[in-house]
């Protein structure tokens, strides 16, 4: 095994490295907790897939086989053929607003640079690890991709990943928000670029409420009355509080912070036997009960369309609920309330959200990488970034400041109307926190101090399913005592890093007193 602060250096290394990568995230259901809650059956994988068994994983480790020797093309066709510097950019703001806008933006970019040539590949969010994993198992050329944060510690110690610090640098490391370029603490350089980010704030239905004689929901107790007299009241569920793989973990963290839990802290430590996190899993678990039938299979974005749609009576998420509610559902965006997510009891608590930050990385093996990075550059700094981020106002926060003033100024009907909505949204990525982007931000007094240092072991205990994801399934789907599903929970957290550890017998903590630049 590679020492933790070295990468590969050389192709054969790297071709080696990818593959322990890809067996990894693969797998990364298979570490330590107990078998997870059924789940419907998988559509099978395509060819090029990484096999999803141990076994089949180890097979697909082998270095790939060398490409068979290609004829020299004709000269009749090669007069046709324009000499450009193809770059691929995968992304998964694949609406059709967000579409719009980076298709402008390649367009302008080619323009400025003939001999360059962007190709856009869009995916799911629910497909992006597969898609990425897919390409790393077969070698195939990545360019400019989304990253997921739980995949970026093995992507990283692969030297997988092109180190990318000259960008924020030239733009200038005081013109971003604080705490949103995630610079890696074992080296201090930065393998993934942030161009914007996220926090949730809570959205509930005041002409429900008003009708019930409910106050705002600004604690669990008032969350937990409102969503036990407005479930299935007219077609309505009482929240969406999901017990999804793909958002319950998005959704719980938000009440395992304010509640003094986390699931590690910042040295590794386990952190998840806290009384905090046994009390996050008790209160969540309770209001699950009252999400729509059918939750636990819920997609990324179901949550919004439950509330687009009137099923539900509360949701916690991102600015995307409030764009899509506005304009998709007017006349339940004008009774909709939004307000700072307090979760915990009494509404207690560190002041700290579910937030995460859009990043982007650039395969270490990109044929043309200082083309690539001018690209990234110019799609995330300016008038590009602005035009990217009003694709879904709120949602899509800059992570440069005077990019922020700036969408706020913008003639938009959205922007017009509820200005305090995005208003609370970008306060709320001061306070945001990460799971497995800030490992062990929730200190042991219960205070929030965002720690910016990674979970190394995120794809073993985040990948799918997530722990979190079969705990609550197996409280709401197999009435499994809570006292039982957390226990095993704590287990599988404990079990996680000390597997990764053998793997990874070089890794050690990072300094106490590391703070990215600024």
């Amino acid at each position: 095994m590679l020492h933790w602060r070295q990468v590969p250096s050389t192709p054969r290394q790297q071709l080696l490295s990818l593959a322990v990568v890809a067996g990894v995230l693969a797998g990364a259901a298979c570490a330590p907790a107990a078998p997870p809650a059924a789940a419907p059956p998988a559509a099978a994988p395509p060819a090029a897939a990484v096999a999803s068994s141990p076994a089949a994983g180890a097979a697909a480790s082998a270095v790939p086989a060398a490409k068979p020797a290609t004829k020299e093309l004709p000269a009749a066709l090669r007069q046709g053929v324009t000499q450009k510097k193809i770059v691929p950019f995968l992304t998964a703001e694949s609406s059709p607003e967000s579409v719009k806008n980076i298709q402008d933006n390649i367009a302008l970019f080619e323009k400025q640079n003939p001999d360059i040539g962007i190709e856009l590949q869009l995916m799911s969010n629910d497909n992006r690890a597969a898609r990425i994993i897919n390409a790393v198992a077969v070698g195939e050329e990545l360019g400019i991709f989304e990253i997921e944060r739980r995949q970026v510690p093995d992507f990283t110690q692969a030297g997988y990943l092109l180190p990318l610090e000259s960008i924020p640098q030239s733009i200038g490391l005081e013109k971003f928000v604080p705490g949103s370029l995630l610079y890696w603490p074992w080296d201090g350089r930065l393998y993934q670029f942030t161009s914007d980010v996220a926090a949730a704030a809570m959205y509930w239905r005041k002409d429900l409420f008003q009708a019930a004689g409910l106050a705002e929901p600004d604690s669990y107790e008032r969350i937990l009355e409102a969503s036990q007299r407005l479930n299935n009241q007219n077609g309505v569920s009482g929240n969406a509080f999901e017990t999804s793989n793909n958002g319950s973990v998005q959704r719980f963290v938000t009440f395992l912070w304010q509640n003094g839990g986390d699931f590690y802290n910042r040295d590794g430590r386990l952190a998840f036997d806290r009384p905090g996190s046994k009390q996050a899993v008790e209160d969540y678990a309770a209001l699950a009960r009252f999400a729509p039938p059918g939750n636990a299979s819920w997609g990324s974005l179901d949550p919004i369309n439950s509330f687009v749609a009137g099923r539900v009576a509360m949701a916690l998420f991102p600015g995307r609920m409030g764009y899509q509610v506005a304009t998709k559902a007017p006349d339940i965006a004008k009774n909709t309330g939004v307000r700072e997510a307090r979760v915990a009891r009494g509404g207690k608590g560190p002041r700290v959200v579910y937030g995460n930050a859009t990043t982007y990385a650039i395969g270490a093996t990109v044929r043309y990488p200082e083309e690539a990075k001018k690209f990234l550059q110019f799609m995330f700094t300016g008038d590009q970034l602005l035009k990217y981020s009003m694709a879904v106002p709120g949602h899509i926060v800059p992570a440069i400041k005077d990019v922020q003033d700036r969408v706020l100024q913008q003639d938009d009907p959205y922007v017009k109307q509820y200005s305090d909505w995005i208003k609370l949204h970008f306060e709320a990525t001061t306070y945001l926190n990460a799971e497995a982007q800030n490992m062990g931000s929730i200190k042991e007094d219960g205070t929030f101090d965002k720690s910016m240092v990674p979970m190394p072991w995120s794809s073993r205990v985040m990948g799918s399913p997530p722990v979190v994801a079969t705990m609550l399934q197996r409280i709401t789907l197999e009435n499994m005592p809570v006292e039982q599903a957390y226990n095993q929970a704590v287990d599988a957290h404990r079990q996680a890093p000390n597997l990764w550890k053998q793997d990874n017998p070089g890794w050690a903590p990072p300094d106490p007193n590391w703070r990215p630049p600024r």
